[in-house]
C-alpha cells in the first residue's frame, strides 16, 4: 500500500536504513550491506500511530520513533541486535487536566534525537515541550520521563526538530514559532529553568537543525526555503542560502564543510 515517506535514518554504519510514514504504524527497515541490493526485514509496528520521525543513536544500538495518532503522541525506542530490534518501554508524560477520568493521553510528538554517547533521547512536539529519557538503566530499559524542558521564554509553538550539540552538553529544537532554542544541560535529570538562548532570524517553522563536528556552528533550515548558518558564540547569522522549496531535513558531512 502506497504512503507518503515523512521520515528516514541511515544506521551509522550504513548497514541499516528505517523508513515511515503516513498513519499505517508501521515502520520499514531495509538491510543495506550491498547497496545495489537492499534486502527489507520484518517491519516495526506502532498500531495507530503516524510516525512522523526515526533516529538511530551515534552508536547504532537504539532506534527510535516518535508520532501521533487518535489517542494522542507516543515515542517508541527498540534496541538493535544485529538485524532484529527488541522494544524497550518508554513511560510518556500523562498531559490529562487534572482531575480527568479520561485515558492518559501525552501531547503529539513530531522531533526526536540521541544524546552523542546514546544514553539520553529527547523528544519534541506539540505545545513546545521537549521530554527527555535516561537510558542508562540496567538491561536497556528506560527511566520515566524527565522534567520537560519548558518555561517562559521557551517555544511557544509546536517542536519540529531536534538536536545534541556534540559535546551532548546543549541541546537545540527548531519551532513553528520561527525560532530555535538551546539548553544547557548539566545532567540528563537536571531541568534548566528555561533556554539558555534564542537563535531568530527565520521567517517561517524552522524544520531541521545539525550542529557542525566541532559544535562551533549551528545550521537550521524551514518552510521559508533558508539555510541559515549560525555562529553560536555570538548566536548571530554569518551565512544563508536560498533552496528551491521548503527544507525539512538538513545534516552535516563528517567533515563539517558540507550540508545536506
Amino acid at each position: 500500500q502506497e504512503e507518503p515517506l515523512y521520515t528516514v535514518a541511515v544506521s551509522p554504519d550504513g548497514s541499516l536504513v528505517a523508513a515511515a510514514g503516513g498513519f499505517s504504524g508501521l515502520v520499514h527497515v531495509w538491510e543495506t550491506t550491498q547497496p545495489g541490493s537492499p534486502r527489507e526485514l520484518a517491519g516495526i509496528e506502532i498500531p495507530g500511530l503516524g510516525v512522523l520521525a526515526l533516529t538511530f543513536s551515534a552508536d547504532g544500538r537504539w532506534l527510535a520513533a516518535a508520532g501521533s495518532g487518535e489517542t494522542g503522541g507516543a515515542v517508541h525506542v527498540w534496541r538493535r541486535d544485529g538485524t532484529a530490534f527488541r522494544a524497550v518501554h518508554l513511560p510518556m508524560p500523562d498531559e490529562r487536566e487534572p482531575g480527568s477520568t479520561d485515558p492518559p493521553r501525552a501531547r503529539g510528538m513530531q522531533a526526536v534525537a540521541f544524546s552523542p554517547d546514546g544514553t539520553v533521547l529527547a523528544a519534541g512536539g506539540e505545545g513546545g515541550v521537549v521530554y527527555r529519557w535516561s537510558l542508562r538503566a540496567p538491561e536497556g530499559a528506560a527511566s520515566a520521563v524527565e522534567p520537560a524542558l519548558t518555561g517562559p521564554d521557551g517555544p511557544t509553538g509546536t517542536v519540529t526538530s531536534l538536536a545534541f550539540a556534540p559535546s551532548g552538553r546543549e541541546l537545540a529544537a527548531g519551532s513553528k514559532d520561527q525560532s530555535v532554542y538551546l539548553w544547557s544541560l548539566t545532567g540528563p535529570s537536571a531541568a534548566p529553568a528555561g533556554p539558555t538562548r534564542t537563535l531568530t532570524g527565520a521567517r517561517s517553522w524552522v524544520n531541521a537543525i545539525t550542529y557542525s563536528p566541532d559544535g562551533a556552528t549551528l545550521v537550521a533550515g524551514g518552510s521559508d526555503s533558508r539555510l541559515r548558518w549560525y555562529e553560536l558564540a555570538g548566536g548571530t547569522v554569518f551565512a544563508e542560502v536560498a533552496q528551491p522549496g521548503p527544507i525539512t531535513a538538513a545534516v552535516h558531512a563528517p567533515d563539517g564543510a558540507t550540508v545536506i
